[in-house]
């Protein structure tokens, strides 16, 4: 959902090329709707993936870094975190998405979900502090531990239980929840029976439309080559590295972050050790001091009785009223499921000019070249 709201204008798009211009998207549409919006963009992407990154290897603009965060970042996370990763058992995996859970929550202001990422954190960093028998134990069977954790305490508990209930009622009901976990009748309740959907033909054909107007939208960004930088800590576009007390006077190894920001591979470590971007790490360390320091004080005092969680942002749903599946547009669906699309995709993107526009590999090589060309 939070996706969806904060990259609405694209998924707006997406939905009109798709489905046509009389598509609308809700401000907060209901799952089935922006379950298919993450499938479609998740799939489409896959398909001219490989050809974008290659394209586009070096770019900084705004704009592309935006879309790139939006697939790479965002829209994965949506889609693989729980039903892939979580379930995967790879805990390092695991691990990994959870921090950019934290992040994510963090910058969207998420003020419950970025204390459960952090908490999972916190239990990971207690868990590196304890004897190697019960760390393996913990990580070799995490899918089983934290899927237990979202089970027992998820919507069934809450079912069979009012706000009234006492912490010895919520146990009894836990436990009875628990001895059921394995039979039929917890998964149906768990999980209702889902009918709607496409068929994999459909899909195919949806995903390929998503496909064709993503390679559009980066032409559109190659022929835009935004250079206006309105944030301090934005990249700068004409360096390859990003990094103030950069020395390189040629050009290196570069790494491209999450965040936008590339340095050469050697600015990047220290003694060894890779370090994080430290244009973004300062500000995020700082959110997260502060958040720390929120969540230990509520732990620490009485709270008085709160809402349902969620009564807040559940309320005031302003879904269509119509929240059926749209009908698959009546366009060419051979076309859309055949190799010639993706022939065609790739051509378009090999005729992009390449919008890269680094000129300097630091700082420094450009004030030196601003000092030669003054004298």
């Amino acid at each position: 959902m939070d996706s969806i709201q904060l990259f609405g204008f694209v998924h707006e798009e997406v939905g009109k090329y798709v489905f046509g211009a009389h598509y609308r998207l809700a401000k907060k549409p209901k799952p089935f709707r922006w379950s298919l919006h993450v499938t479609l963009l998740h799939c489409g992407w896959l398909r001219i993936r490989n050809d974008i990154l290659k394209k586009f290897q070096g770019c900084k603009c705004p704009e592309y870094l935006m879309m790139i965060h939006l697939l790479e970042e965002v829209n994965q996370l949506v889609f693989l975190h729980y039903p892939v990763i979580f379930h995967s058992g790879n805990y390092h995996a695991l691990r990994s998405s959870m921090l950019r859970l934290a992040v994510f929550f963090i910058y969207m202001e998420r003020h419950h979900y970025n204390k459960s990422a952090l908490s999972w954190i916190s239990d990971d960093e207690h868990l590196k502090q304890q004897p190697p028998e019960y760390r393996n134990l913990v990580m070799s069977n995490v899918h089983v531990v934290t899927e237990k954790k979202v089970e027992i305490h998820h919507s069934p508990l809450r079912q069979h239980t009012t706000p009234q209930s006492s912490a010895e009622q919520i146990q009894q009901v836990a436990h009875v929840l628990n001895s059921q976990r394995y039979q039929g009748t917890f998964c149906k309740e768990y999980v209702s029976p889902y009918q709607r959907g496409y068929s994999e033909k459909d899909l195919t054909f949806l995903t390929g439309l998503t496909a064709e107007y993503l390679v559009g939208k980066f032409v559109e960004i190659a022929h835009n080559k935004s250079e206006e930088q309105k944030v301090e800590s934005l990249p700068d576009v004409t360096l390859e590295c990003d990094l103030s007390q950069c020395r390189h006077n040629g050009r290196g190894s570069v790494s491209s972050l999450a965040c936008g920001h590339s340095f050469h591979n050697d600015c990047l470590r220290k003694e060894g050790e890779l370090l994080p971007c430290q244009l973004c790490w300062p500000n995020l360390k700082k959110e997260i001091s502060k958040l720390t320091s929120s969540w230990n004080k509520g732990l620490l005092t009485p709270q008085k009785s709160q809402a349902s969680p969620g009564a807040s942002e559940s309320s005031g749903n302003t879904d269509l009223p119509d929240d059926g599946i749209p009908e698959i547009p009546s366009r060419n669906s051979e076309y859309y499921t055949s190799q010639s699309l993706a022939t065609d995709l790739k051509e378009t993107v090999d005729g992009i000019h390449s919008p890269t526009t680094v000129l300097y590999p630091s700082a420094e090589a450009r004030r030196n070249e601003t000092v030669n060309n003054s004298q």
